[in-house]
């Protein structure tokens, strides 16, 4: 399901990870069926292509479609290896972890995987 309407940036925040959350607000009315798509696609994962003050040609439509998510189940590769790796620390330790415990917990296991790895490396 795709939604297509012409809006308004109106804020940003930026996050720990780099990323931000940005907020739009529709620039028109939004009728009932376009409140429908709307809802229905809260909280998915998607594809924005933000083009100020200039319509979309039928060309950046089509290429738009075709764009492919790295996320397609909701999470990255590394926001998942990072879920499981929490789980597996509060595991370890019996509790929630402290924010101090799971960064040593993950720079730890980390760094044993890319050595891992690196050791199959060859030459």
């Amino acid at each position: 399901m795709k939604l297509l309407t012409q809006a308004t940036l109106e804020g940003y925040v930026p996050r720990a990870d780099k990323s931000f959350t940005l907020r739009f607000r529709t620039s028109m009315e939004v009728d009932k069926a376009e409140a429908a798509v709307i809802n229905s696609l809260f909280q998915s994962n998607g594809t924005l292509y933000f083009k100020s003050d200039e319509g979309l040609s039928t060309d950046e439509i089509s290429q738009i479609d075709k764009v492919v998510l790295d996320k397609p189940n909701g999470k990255s590769q590394s926001e998942r290896l990072r879920n499981v790796l929490y789980i597996y620390c509060k595991q370890k330790i019996g509790k929630e972890p402290t924010k101090e415990q799971f960064a040593e917990f993950y720079q730890k296991y980390t760094e044993k995987y890319i050595q891992y790895i690196k050791d199959q490396l060859e030459g």
